[in-house]
C-alpha cells in the first residue's frame, strides 16, 4: 500500500506543477484555458504545433516556464510508471489483494479528480501560487513587453488592492485614473469574477487585482499609493505632469 500512496502522491503533485505552471503563464498574458491546455502538454511531453506554441518559443520567460516543465515531466513520468509496477509486483498479488490496489488507485484518482475539478479548490490553489511566486521569486511575472510590443518607459502591471490602499473602497470614476495616464484594462474580482474593460461605476474593493498600463514608474508608485493626505498629493502631482505631457505632445504637432 505503500507505493500505492506513493503513486497518488506524484500524480497529486504532477497536478499542482502544472497548475502553477498555468498559473505562471497566464500572468505573462496568456487566456486561462491556453495556459493550462500548454502546460499540461509540455509536463506530458506531448509534442504539437500551433500558434500559441509559436508564441511561447519566441517569448523569453514562456520558454523558460515550458523548459522546466518538460524537464520536471520527464521525471514524474518515470516517477508514475516505476511506482504502478511496484504497486502491483510486490509479495502477495493474488486475486484478493490485485482487487483491493486496484479499488484503491481507483479511489485515490477519483478524490485527486474532484480535487482538480473544484472551484473553490482551484481559486485557493491559484490564489497560493501567486502568492508564493509573488514573494519568493524574482520572476518578471508581468513581461508583456515582447508580446504586446510596448513602447520604452511604459509597461502592464497587476497591482494587488490592500487595505489602506489609495484605490480601495472607490469606483474608477472617482478615481479619475486617466488623467493620471493609467489605463484599467481589467480587475480580477476576490471572488474570481473577472471584469473585462471596466467603467467608471465599477467599484475597487480590497483583495482585487487590477490589469492597468501606464508608465511604469508610475504604476509602481500607484501600487503602494496610501489612503490620505500623501494619496491625493500623489495623484494630483501626477495628473499634473500628464497634463504638462500632453501639452508638449500638443506644442511639438503644431511645429
Amino acid at each position: 500500500m505503500i507505493a500505492i500512496a506513493l503513486l497518488l502522491l506524484a500524480i497529486g503533485l504532477s497536478l499542482i506543477i502544472t497548475r502553477t505552471a498555468a498559473v505562471m503563464l497566464e500572468l505573462t498574458g496568456m487566456s486561462r484555458d491556453s495556459a493550462r491546455f500548454q502546460a499540461r502538454a509540455a509536463y506530458c511531453g506531448v509534442g504539437y504545433a500551433s500558434r500559441e506554441s509559436d508564441g511561447i518559443v519566441e517569448h523569453p520567460l514562456r520558454r523558460r516556464i515550458i523548459s522546466f516543465l518538460m524537464l520536471l515531466g520527464n521525471a514524474g513520468t518515470a516517477t508514475v510508471v516505476a511506482t504502478m509496477i511496484m504497486s502491483f509486483t510486490k509479495s502477495g498479488t493474488g486475486t484478493t489483494t490485485t482487487a483491493m490496489k486496484l479499488a484503491a488507485v481507483g479511489v485515490g484518482l477519483l478524490i485527486l479528480f474532484v480535487f482538480a475539478k473544484s472551484k473553490f479548490v482551484d481559486r485557493q490553489l491559484t490564489h497560493f501560487v501567486q502568492w508564493a511566486l509573488n514573494t519568493f521569486t524574482q520572476l518578471d511575472l508581468n513581461d508583456y513587453v515582447e508580446l504586446l510590443n510596448l513602447s520604452e518607459g511604459f509597461s502592464i502591471l497587476n497591482v494587488e488592492v490592500q487595505e489602506g490602499d489609495w484605490l480601495s473602497g472607490r469606483d474608477l470614476m472617482s478615481l479619475a485614473l486617466p488623467k493620471e495616464g493609467v489605463l484599467v484594462l481589467g480587475i480580477h474580482k476576490k471572488d474570481g469574477q473577472y471584469v473585462g474593460a471596466p467603467t467608471g461605476t465599477t467599484q475597487i474593493d480590497v483583495g482585487d487585482r487590477m490589469t492597468v498600463y501606464g508608465r511604469k514608474a508610475h504604476l509602481e508608485e500607484l501600487n503602494t499609493r496610501k489612503h490620505g493626505t500623501d494619496g491625493i498629493g500623489a495623484h494630483l502631482a501626477a495628473v499634473s505632469e500628464r497634463a504638462q505631457e500632453d501639452e508638449g505632445t500638443e506644442s511639438e504637432g503644431r511645429e
